[in-house]
C-alpha cells in the first residue's frame, strides 16, 4: 500500500539573516520528513510578522501585495505538487523547488499546445470507455478537439496555439461555436 503524501507549505522569517530590523521571508516546504526552503524576495520587520498565520500583519497596500505574492507562491507549489501526483512522478521537496524555480527538465521543454493537450486528454479517457464514460461521450471529446482546431484556423489563422498563450478573449469568442 502506498503511503499518503502530504505537502506542508508555510512561510517563516529567517532570524539569522536579520538586517536593520527586517528579515527575509522564506517559504518552507515539508514532505515525507524532508524540508526545502525557497526565498520569496520580501523582507519584513519581526513586529509586522504574524508567525501563527505566516503572513504580514496589517492592511496597507504594501502588506496586501506581499501577502498576495505569498499566496500565489503557495498556489504555484500546490499546483506543481498535484500535477506531479497526477502524473505519478516521484515527488521530493527538491524537485518541487526546482520546478518552481524553472530549473527542471520539464520546464525547459517546449510549452504544450492545445492540440497536444486534447490528445493527452483523449488518450487518458480512451481507457475509461465502457467503465467510467460512454463511447458517445468519448466520441464527443474527439470531435471537440477538431472543433477547437477548426476555430483557431477560422478566427486566428493558426493551426495550433500553446497553452500559455491562451487568452480569455479566445475562450469568450469560442463560447458559441
Amino acid at each position: 500500500m502506498k503511503k499518503l503524501e502530504i505537502l506542508k507549505v508555510s512561510f517563516i522569517l529567517r532570524s539569522d539573516k536579520k538586517n536593520s530590523g527586517s528579515s527575509p521571508v522564506i517559504m518552507q516546504l515539508y514532505l515525507s520528513g524532508r524540508r526545502a526552503y525557497i526565498g520569496t524576495g520580501h523582507k519584513v520587520n519581526f513586529d509586522e510578522w504574524d508567525s501563527n498565520f505566516g503572513r504580514v500583519k496589517g492592511s496597507s497596500k504594501k502588506v496586501s501585495t506581499i501577502n498576495l505574492h505569498l499566496d500565489t507562491m503557495k498556489m504555484d507549489v500546490l499546483q506543481i505538487f498535484h500535477t506531479m501526483k497526477a502524473n505519478q512522478e516521484d515527488i521530493t521537496v527538491d524537485e518541487i523547488r526546482n520546478r518552481l524555480m524553472g530549473k527542471d527538465e520539464a520546464s525547459k521543454k517546449h510549452a504544450i499546445t492545445i492540440s497536444e493537450l486534447c490528445e493527452l486528454h483523449n488518450q487518458q479517457y480512451e481507457g475509461l470507455v465502457g467503465i467510467g464514460i460512454g463511447k458517445i461521450t468519448f466520441n464527443r471529446y474527439k470531435l471537440y478537439k477538431g472543433r477547437i482546431l477548426d476555430f483557431l484556423v477560422y478566427k486566428y489563422q493558426v493551426s495550433d496555439i500553446q497553452i500559455d498563450q491562451i487568452k480569455y478573449s479566445l475562450l469568450w469568442n469560442m463560447r458559441y461555436t
